[in-house]
């Protein structure tokens, strides 16, 4: 039994010899804030108490060492925490910042205050947004069951100033959980609470000016994550349109698409239910003449897909998501006949001359008039942007194909 013991202690007294006589090298990476004795002493106690960190690759074990105190933090389980993890088949250990940590630090190096609390079904929560952007939170009244959590926020402040607000319900911190190298590791399985406030502090934290030195603390946990996997269910391959299409962009830098009039509605409606209200908006604004174009083809479809841009912006609201038309839906709305016809601005000169291009291209059947319109075009193609003249190629390049050829050199 002494022998055994003894075996399980020589690990442990090699790495806290090891740490001691790094502590000079730390001490230049701590803050002001936090001693070199009251670090040092913090991360041998957290490895004494994790023995499975003595298992772990040495180099790696003190990386994350060197890692919290860069972040000025200690490794003590509330400001972060250092765990063992396989990698590539072997045991490395991992510095992973809490959300208390976090906190911390934004409040030390930028004086940010962040508030971040996880919502629960039996919970009184009202969010509201505009001009008097506010939210309310009353937990469910103490010795009562709360139930399970559906959401968390964060709420950024400096001095008197609300910098941001930010709101995620269970659908979008299960997204976040779903690209997580780690879904089932001891962060998301056993700190439950603790991974969804870290997950909204570091979303909204994204959106708030900062330091690069808080910016190296957000990213710390970056590589955690597979940012390049898609998530949302693949979009159908379609043959060729044939027949009127909407032009549409589904996310930003992804290629323009033209999908059948037929399929439009419940394509979009599918898109917009999977994004966030921010996000909703940016697509409809960034696809302002083809909702318009939609609305001319199908008023009834483009005014229940209207229904599901107000729904999604609206989402969390305490209040009537959508007032009804004063007019029957098959009645044309006052003004201008587009999809946001009652709230969005009027477009401007090279939204115009794009629809009007766009109009001469689709009513001329044959492809050498086409060409020649674009030619003709050239002067007004120089007042678009290059995303609006790269719109304008694809469409074009769409005709083309439908026409049973390529478009060659005409738009180059």
């Amino acid at each position: 039994m002494a022998d055994g013991t003894q075996t399980a202690l020589v690990p442990y007294e090699a790495f806290k010899s090891e740490l001691v006589a790094r502590q000079d090298e730390i001490a230049a990476l701590l803050p002001s804030t936090i001693s070199r004795e009251a670090f040092v002493n913090t991360a041998i106690v957290a490895v004494k108490s994790n023995p499975a960190l003595l298992e772990c690759d040495r180099r790696s074990l003190h990386k994350a060492v060197t890692a919290a105190a860069m972040d000025g933090m200690r490794p003590d389980g509330r400001e972060g925490v250092i765990i063992p993890q396989k990698e590539d088949g072997r045991l490395t250990a991992r510095w992973q910042p809490m959300a208390f940590g976090i906190r911390k630090r934004a409040r030390e190096l930028d004086g940010i205050i962040v508030d971040a609390q996880v919502v629960y079904e039996h919970d009184h929560f009202r969010r509201t947004q505009g001009d008097d952007a506010r939210i309310e939170h009353e937990p469910a009244p103490l010795g009562t069951d709360r139930g399970r959590p559906v959401g968390a926020y964060a709420i950024f402040k400096k001095g008197a100033e609300i910098l941001h607000r930010e709101v995620m319900d269970e659908k979008q911190i299960a997204a976040v959980r779903a690209i997580s190298k780690q879904p089932n590791g001891l962060m998301w399985a056993k700190f439950t609470d603790e991974a969804w406030r870290k997950t909204v502090v570091r979303r909204g934290a994204k959106t708030v000016p900062c330091s690069d030195a808080l910016r190296t603390v957000l990213g710390r946990d970056d590589d955690l994550y597979d940012v390049g996997r898609d998530i949302t269910p693949p979009a159908p391959q379609l043959a060729p349109v044939r027949g009127p299409a909407i032009p549409v962009t589904w996310r930003a830098g992804e290629a323009l698409e033209h999908v059948p009039v037929r399929e439009f509605k419940e394509r979009a409606t599918a898109f917009i239910r999977s994004q966030e209200p921010a996000a909703v908006t940016d697509w409809a604004k960034h696809n302002a003449l083809g909702l318009r174009e939609f609305w001319g083809l199908d008023k009834d479809a483009a005014l229940a897909l209207k229904g599901e841009i107000e729904k999604a912006v609206a989402r969390q609201k305490a209040m009537p998501l959508v007032e009804e038309p004063s007019a029957p839906a098959s009645a044309e709305p006052a003004g201008e006949a587009a999809l946001f016809a009652q709230d969005a601005p009027e477009p401007d000169d090279r939204e115009i001359v794009m629809r009007d291009l766009l109009a001469a291209l689709g009513k001329e059947p044959d492809p050498k008039k086409r060409v020649a319109i674009w030619a003709d075009s050239e002067q007004a193609r120089q007042a678009l942007t290059d995303e609006q003249v790269a719109r304008l190629k694809a469409a074009l390049d769409q005709m083309e194909l439908q026409a049973g050829k390529p478009r060659g050199r005409a738009a180059a």
